[in-house]
């Protein structure tokens, strides 16, 4: 993995920065990259008028990863419409490293009673 000029991580040296990517290093504490910038790179899409709802939720993921607090809000942001279950387990991982052990079983439950229904349908 290469460390890209705008601070984010890409898999191949001259590929551009993947922001998921960027967030699972950031969140595990990637120490073989330059944190400030990755943490910039991060929070530069978190703040971006343009970012939409999926690259907010991984982007709070990231945050936390770093060590920031001040996103207590991910339960409520959880509850936004047309968030994917992926996104929503973002979320819930973020709460659960804030200490959030309720709302984070609370999405973990929710997404999965769901996809539960639809594997009954599936295999029936």
């Amino acid at each position: 993995m290469y460390q890209t000029d705008d601070g984010g991580i890409a898999l191949l040296p001259y590929a551009g920065s993947d922001f998921e990517l960027s967030a699972k290093v950031g969140f595990y504490r990637g120490a073989y990259f330059d944190k400030v910038r990755l943490t910039d790179y991060v929070l530069q899409i978190l703040s971006a008028d343009d970012s939409t709802p999926e690259q907010v939720g991984v982007a709070i993921f990231a945050a936390r990863g770093f060590g920031r607090t001040g996103f207590a809000a991910g339960g409520k942001f959880c509850r936004v419409a047309h968030l994917t279950d992926k996104d929503k387990l973002y979320i819930g991982i973020a709460l659960n490293h804030l200490g959030d052990a309720e709302p984070r079983a609370s999405i973990y439950y929710a997404v999965m009673k769901i996809r539960a229904k639809h594997l009954i349908l599936i295999c029936a």
